[in-house]
């Protein structure tokens, strides 16, 4: 818990207005969702670090029927409990993996580039899609 004291000496020392931008993000509470996006964002990111550019990200969807490979396009939250991952398998057909937070099973794969440049999708976690 932050003392008031030394709360309100570091709201004011911050530039005027700022301190309603920060009010609000110690006020608003993170949900499981979002952590596992930022976190699974900084995963990847690492993972992707290590590949060459002939490569990208891929993931293996654990339990699926010969544990389906997909190449990761992107990723978001819905709600305060799910997380999407949203790609194109082999023969280029839409993958979508709509999971749980407490479910999340996910294996980083290196999959052949599927464009010209390979795709980055570490810290890239997106707003989910408005239809």
């Amino acid at each position: 818990m932050v003392k008031p004291q030394a709360y309100m000496r570091v709201m004011d020392s911050m530039p005027l207005g700022a301190s309603a931008g920060l009010l609000a993000s110690l006020n608003r509470p993170r949900n499981p969702a979002e952590m596992a996006v930022e976190r699974l964002g900084e995963e990847i990111a690492s993972f992707e670090a290590g590949l060459s550019n002939e490569e990208e990200v891929g993931g293996v969807i654990i339990g699926a029927p010969g544990n389906t490979t997909f190449h990761i396009i992107r990723f978001y939250k819905l709600n305060m409990d799910i997380l999407v991952f949203e790609g194109v398998n082999e023969h280029g057909k839409p993958q979508r993996l709509v999971q749980h937070v407490t479910q999340l099973s996910i294996l980083l794969t290196a999959l052949p580039k599927i464009n010209d440049a390979p795709r980055r999708v570490g810290f890239h976690a997106q707003e989910p899609p408005t239809t």
